[in-house]
């Protein structure tokens, strides 16, 4: 493997820290708190969707801070493995500018009244949350573990 650069201690810990915490958020909203709110007995589709909405707006807001901070340590703190580092970020960037768009429009039809027929890209979003957080936690656990082993073993 190329060595792509060495990150100080801190540098790691701090780079490895915003991934993990992107990987947190990605849990809690996507995973935790989106399939609560259909749990809900009382909780209606229209309302539902409405909350998720919102929902998303934030989990957004919170990730596009994550990815740009994400971005800005990994280019001010050393070399890194380009193509594990970017992909969390180009999957986030396909989910913002063409999945949600998508289905923001679909869920404002259902929420309106609307018959929408049925549609495959909620599990595609669900299957590229996972690559995202995936990519997350490697990457992570490659700059952790690569700091463990010291400073002649190679760095992601």
């Amino acid at each position: 493997m190329k060595d792509f650069g060495r990150y100080s201690p801190g540098a790691a810990l701090l780079v490895a820290s915003i991934a993990l915490v992107w990987a947190g958020f990605i849990v809690g909203g996507a995973f935790v708190a989106v399939p609560a709110k259909f749990e809900a007995a009382h909780l209606t589709m229209s309302v539902a969707l409405e909350v998720g909405r919102a929902q998303f707006e934030w989990i957004g807001a919170a990730e596009s801070a994550l990815c740009f901070a994400f971005a800005v340590a990994l280019v001010n703190c050393g070399g890194v493995r380009w193509p594990i580092a970017l992909l969390s970020m180009l999957v986030f960037f396909l989910q913002r500018v063409y999945l949600l768009p998508v289905l923001d429009e679909r869920a404002l039809r259902i929420i309106a009244g609307e018959a929408v027929p049925s549609s495959d890209l909620h599990f595609i979003f669900i299957g590229l949350e996972v690559v995202k957080l995936a990519g997350l936690v490697v990457f992570a656990w490659l700059l952790i573990s690569a700091q463990a082993k010291g400073p002649t073993e190679q760095q992601p």
